[in-house]
């Protein structure tokens, strides 16, 4: 083999792929089953994500009944409540989704960029949860989180 007769871009290489028609259609056939059983699963883990974090803020508000209670005893508005609360739990919630973020921007490398859309569903569907947990503690009558033991 001369190499001097090839022109600048030409490789000495040569390969040939040959694909039987009934080998492609059943391989593609698989991969497509598989990608449609993604679709179905991406959408439903997010859901069942974004359930989790609103359920998870929910619970967390809930547990500080009594705090709210005292607070609110001492002569603190509801609204001051709500926003205090609702405040450190959007400070929380976004110090610990920028640091997953950067994890996982260095596990995955930087040019693989997350999906924002999917991460702010999910902080808003925990803040939702705190939200509605604050909402509904303090309409209670504070002298019944008082009484009620742990």
């Amino acid at each position: 083999m001369a190499s001097a007769n090839l022109s600048p871009g030409d490789t000495i290489y040569s390969f040939a792929l040959t694909v039987h028609d009934r080998i492609l259609i059943e391989s593609t056939t698989a991969v497509r089953g598989e990608i449609r059983l993604l679709e179905i699963l991406i959408p439903a883990l997010l859901a069942l994500s974004a359930g989790i974090g609103f359920v998870a803020g929910f619970l967390y508000i809930r547990n500080r009944k009594q705090e709210f209670a005292v607070m609110r005893s001492l002569g603190t508005g509801k609204c001051q409540v709500f926003m205090a609360s609702f405040f450190e739990q959007f400070i929380l919630v976004t110090a610990g989704t920028l640091l997953g973020m950067c994890l996982y921007m260095l596990i995955r490398g930087t040019s693989v960029a997350p999906n924002y859309m999917n991460i702010l569903i999910y902080l808003l569907c925990y803040l939702l949860g705190a939200a509605i947990a604050v909402i509904r503690i303090t309409r209670v009558n504070v002298m019944e989180i008082m009484r009620i033991k742990e």
